[in-house]
């Protein structure tokens, strides 16, 4: 948060403190849930998805940036995770279309 203030400083003349720039990023992401969430509610209506993860190291390894799309949608997720519980958690356990991806054992016996 730190950085992040002092570049928006030095670019665009933006005073935040650490704590004032978390308090905005928290209160985007209450406004934006409402939007996030009807995008996966079309996700898990599409007769396709492609998804894919990757590693992202943030100042050390962990976050795992995951990329669900369709043809008219997509979803991105950052987790700590890169196991089957994710795509569970986005597509839902009765997503009924096809799931395209790279064959990671995370993508195998999904219902």
């Amino acid at each position: 948060m730190r950085k992040t203030c002092r570049v928006l400083e030095q670019v665009a003349g933006l005073r935040l403190s650490p704590g004032g720039l978390a308090l905005a990023a928290k209160r985007t992401a209450d406004r934006v849930q409402t939007s996030f969430d009807d995008l996966v509610t079309e996700v898990r209506a599409a007769a396709a998805v492609f998804v894919d993860e990757t590693s992202w190291y943030v100042g050390a390894p962990g976050p795992w940036p995951w990329t669900f799309t369709t043809a008219d949608t997509t979803v991105d997720h950052v987790g700590r995770s890169r196991a089957r519980r994710v795509v569970l958690d986005i597509l839902g356990p009765t997503f009924a279309g096809v799931l395209v991806s790279d064959c990671l054992a995370s993508y195998e016996d999904l219902p």
